[in-house]
């Protein structure tokens, strides 16, 4: 009797704990595919859609159903006090005299996840972004 009491409990925390380590080394794999497309983001800065093959090409063989975001770039004017403003990147961004002209460069990737233990509770996802600046 006290078995069958023990067995469920210990069966949650198994599956539980099976469920986030598979959750965390997806997330792994998804940041070190991030960090391929942000070592060629940093030499090939405008290369966006190379960028996204970079990431693509890293993820692991099988993962046919991850999502690579296209690289989105934002542009700001940083002054020496800390004040930033915004920039047109369409163009290269003149800033004031004094402020110092950034490109950043967000990189996303998601891979649809669902759980043993928690199956009517799926997570649709598991994502994460990476941002990089490059001159």
């Amino acid at each position: 009797m006290e078995f069958g009491m023990v067995v469920p409990v210990i069966a949650i925390i198994v599956l539980g704990t099976y469920d986030l380590g598979n959750m965390i080394a997806i997330r792994t794999k998804l940041d070190d595919a991030l960090h391929a497309g942000g070592t060629y983001a940093m030499s090939y800065p405008t290369s966006y859609t190379n960028i996204q093959s970079a990431v693509t090409a890293a993820l692991p063989a099988g993962w046919t159903d991850a999502v690579v975001s296209a690289p989105v770039v934002t542009c700001s004017c940083w002054a020496a006090g800390g004040a930033v403003t915004s920039a047109d990147c369409s163009t290269d961004p003149i800033c004031p005299i004094g402020q110092v002209n950034q490109r950043f460069i967000t990189l996303a990737v998601s891979r649809p996840f669902s759980p043993l233990l928690l199956s009517p509770v799926t997570f649709d996802s598991v994502s994460t972004s990476y941002v990089i600046r490059v001159q």
